[in-house]
């Protein structure tokens, strides 16, 4: 048994003990001194005797117990990258299975995206969320191949003791990169809708689901729709779902905490590249990670959301919200 804020784990013999120690009103024979030693362990609390103060009000059990169990402290051993499954399983690959389908964007053009780029300062004080997507000029599928290969592209690979490591535009604990990016696609002119996948190593899109008829793809679109508080359906809804595999084969305890900081960093680097370019982009703060389970096919506990982005041309209309002097 463990808690949040307890100085101890406690380990019981068997359930039966478990039970006799927890009965609160003695119906099983616990005794007082066991309550009270689970008190005194921290894992036991008496909620009357807590404080009514926000601090102790704010926390959910689970959140808190990620949050200490995410973090180094006293009680945890087995912390950080300590590649506990080197010698158990395969290492898995930096390029999904999937991505053998690929059409490729075509031929980029760097320097012209960096003669017409604005200053760091600009897009900073610049960015914003907007929300609402212009459907009568719809982002172009160069456009949208400009902004994938400035955000998410593979830069550089390489092999070090079997496993293989990446560099991207946007920073990753122990360049593992985990998050796949599935674009699920209303209005792009030249791509067809549906849901498609990003191949970072040849820069293009590999089919996923043909169209927006599927009733997993059709409610995934009506939820990004709902998070975006507007009524009319994002033109692009960029789906963040890591490989799990891919930094828990590496860490332990803290795996799933790194992997939620990646997505603020990619989020980021969406909105100051989207900004830059003048395309409307907007984090959302929820999405349906069963939903997308059953659109792709893909099991959960190898691969599915953790973040959604929308992106998409922006609307004339959309209120301009002044940027603080």
């Amino acid at each position: 048994m463990e808690a949040p804020h307890s100085w101890c784990d406690v380990r019981f013999t068997d359930l039966t003990e478990m039970s006799r120690c927890l009965d609160p009103d003695g119906s099983l024979g616990g005794s007082t001194l066991e309550q009270h030693i689970l008190a005194w362990c921290g894992v036991l609390v008496d909620p009357d005797s807590e404080e009514d103060e926000l601090r102790h009000r704010q926390w959910s059990t689970h959140e808190l117990w990620f949050h200490e169990r995410s973090r180094r402290y006293g009680r945890e051993h087995a912390f950080g990258g300590t590649f506990w499954a080197k010698d158990k399983f395969a290492p898995p690959p930096l390029r999904p299975a999937g991505a053998g389908n690929t059409v490729p964007f075509g031929p980029t053009d760097p320097g012209r995206w960096h003669a017409t780029s604005t200053s760091l300062h600009t897009v900073l004080e610049d960015r914003r969320s907007t929300r609402r997507h212009d459907d009568s000029t719809p982002m172009t599928r160069a456009r949208l191949g400009e902004f994938l290969y400035r955000t998410a592209r593979l830069r550089l690979e390489r092999e070090v003791d079997g496993v293989e490591y990446g560099s991207k535009p946007y920073p990753s604990g122990g360049s593992v990169y985990e998050i796949e990016l599935f674009l699920l696609i209303r209005n792009v002119v030249d791509v067809a809708p549906g849901l498609w996948m990003y191949d970072p190593v040849v820069h293009g899109l590999a089919p996923v689901r043909e169209g927006l008829e599927d009733p997993s793809v059709a409610a995934l679109l009506r939820e990004a729709t709902h998070s975006s508080t507007v009524a009319t359906a994002p033109q692009v809804t960029l789906l963040m779902a890591p490989r799990f595999g891919r930094i828990l084969w590496k860490y332990e305890q803290m795996g799933y905490a790194v992997m939620l900081k990646h997505v603020g960093v990619l989020m980021q680097t969406m909105y100051l590249v989207a900004t830059d370019m003048g395309l409307a982009a907007c984090a959302i703060g929820s999405g349906d990670s069963d939903l997308f389970s059953r659109a792709t096919g893909l099991d959960p506990l190898e691969c599915t959301t953790v973040g959604e982005f929308l992106l998409g041309s922006p609307h004339p209309d959309e209120p301009f919200q002044e940027r603080p002097a």
